[in-house]
């Protein structure tokens, strides 16, 4: 689709201004089908937490549906589960943070895997609360705190275009 796209593009039956929300798509029905194979396969070891799980937020040109070819994906991580548990349910047990945290590095990786055909994308994480400093993976609650107590004007700038574009109903 994306081939598809530039070569309508190249022969004028788009025009540059339309191929954004089309771009964008793709990369979200990309996002909702990989968040889901990875989820699956992170839980064939480590289990799920019965409520809750992760979302994923789009910020800049995905945010706002202007997608270009080339263009990286500003992504950050969410998730949010029940606080008495502590732990998943799989025969690896892990703790929230550590498990949202892996989880979404593994989505970063199957993201970015080098293939025959190239990346399906570069991921840029940095929009997240605290930046390259904070963890890859951030709870409802301290995204909440961090853009009420912490947040940039910047980064207030950069929410105005942020949409949920992948995870379950319940966090999105």
């Amino acid at each position: 689709k994306k081939f598809q796209i530039g070569t309508q593009l190249l022969l004028g039956s788009i025009k540059g201004r339309d191929s954004g929300p089309l771009l964008s798509n793709i990369a979200e029905t990309v996002l909702r089908a990989m968040l889901e194979c990875v989820c699956d396969e992170f839980a064939e070891a480590h289990g799920r937490f019965e409520s809750g799980g992760m979302a994923i937020m789009a910020f800049g040109k995905l945010g706002g549906r202007e997608l270009m070819r080339g263009s990286d994906l500003d992504l950050v991580f969410v998730y949010d589960h029940a606080p008495d548990e502590g732990q998943s349910n799989g025969a690896k047990p892990l703790g929230a943070n550590v498990y949202f945290m892996r989880l979404a590095q593994r989505m970063i990786t199957a993201l970015t895997a080098l293939t025959s055909e190239g990346r399906l994308y570069e991921i840029d994480t940095r929009l997240r609360p605290d930046g390259e400093k904070g963890p890859i993976a951030a709870s409802f609650t301290s995204i909440e705190r961090y853009y009420a107590k912490s947040a940039w004007t910047w980064e207030y700038m950069a929410l105005t275009r942020a949409r949920v574009v992948a995870g379950p109903a319940e966090i999105r």
